[in-house]
């Protein structure tokens, strides 16, 4: 069995909540079975394009964001989101991974908004050797690519 854990906007802006977890991950040692890291932006996407005067809508829970300078903004917030777990996870001594969907084009976007999910080995390979894989939600787009 792996466990697939979705952080949401709430826990993501909780440094002691990340801090637990990495704790409690660490503490857990080699009888936790494989856990994988999933998350999106957080209210760093949010804070990042309001600072420079956008203001895009969320469809469906996805920014909607159409200009190059709101594309590049997002793709820092999950990057730097990912960094910052990734960095925490280690922290505790916790062998952490960051990837993200549009790493070896692991997800991808239909048009429809179906999100589909390519190769998986390679990450399902980190999880069992009891790597934490921290997966971001940032995918390929059939529409920009």
């Amino acid at each position: 069995m792996t466990y697939v854990l979705y952080l949401d906007a709430y826990h993501l802006g909780d440094p002691l909540f990340l801090q637990g977890l990495a704790r409690w991950v660490a503490q857990a040692g080699p009888q936790r079975p494989p856990l994988w890291l999933v998350h999106g932006s957080g209210e760093r996407a949010e804070r990042l394009l309001e600072a420079q005067g956008l203001f895009p809508e969320r469809s469906g829970g996805v920014w909607a964001v159409t200009r190059p300078e709101e594309r590049a903004l997002v793709e820092r917030a999950l990057r730097e989101t990912n960094r910052t777990i990734v960095a925490t996870l280690t922290d505790a001594v916790v062998p952490a991974v960051g990837i993200h969907g549009v790493d070896r084009n692991l997800m991808r976007r239909q048009a429809d908004g179906t999100v589909v999910i390519g190769r998986i080995g390679w990450v399902r390979e980190l999880a069992r050797q009891r790597v934490v894989p921290v997966l971001s939600t940032l995918v390929t787009d059939a529409a920009s690519g």
